[in-house]
């Protein structure tokens, strides 16, 4: 979440997302094959994690359904997915009974 020096969100989008849920940046990054995106869900809801190549084209997307509030770690292998090295978007849907959010981050794939 982008925030000011004093900790406050600086947009509208961020505090209705943090309300629902927090996305964190991937660990490790860069990464080589394969990375893990923390997410904090604040109730049940289904995820669905896309990834953009840098001129907006969806290049690969898994999806978790149900999963309860809490802390998740979605795991992500880039050579199963089919991704050469690059910098890419990536972006995370959730879906509950409030609604619908998205936020994004990039991520860097090197070898």
């Amino acid at each position: 979440m982008a925030v000011q020096g004093n900790g406050i969100p600086t947009g509208l989008e961020e505090v209705l997302n943090s309300a629902q849920f927090e996305l964190g940046q991937n660990v490790p990054n860069p990464y080589v094959g394969s990375t893990v995106v923390p997410i904090r869900l604040e109730r049940a809801s289904d995820v669905q994690l896309d990834l953009y190549d840098l001129q907006g084209r969806k290049v690969a997307g898994v999806q978790h359904l149900g999963l309860p509030a809490g802390e998740h770690r979605i795991a992500l292998d880039m050579n199963e997915l089919g991704l050469p090295t690059a910098n890419y978007v990536y972006q995370a849907e959730v879906r509950n009974s409030e609604g619908v959010w998205r936020t994004a981050r990039m991520m860097t794939a090197q070898r």
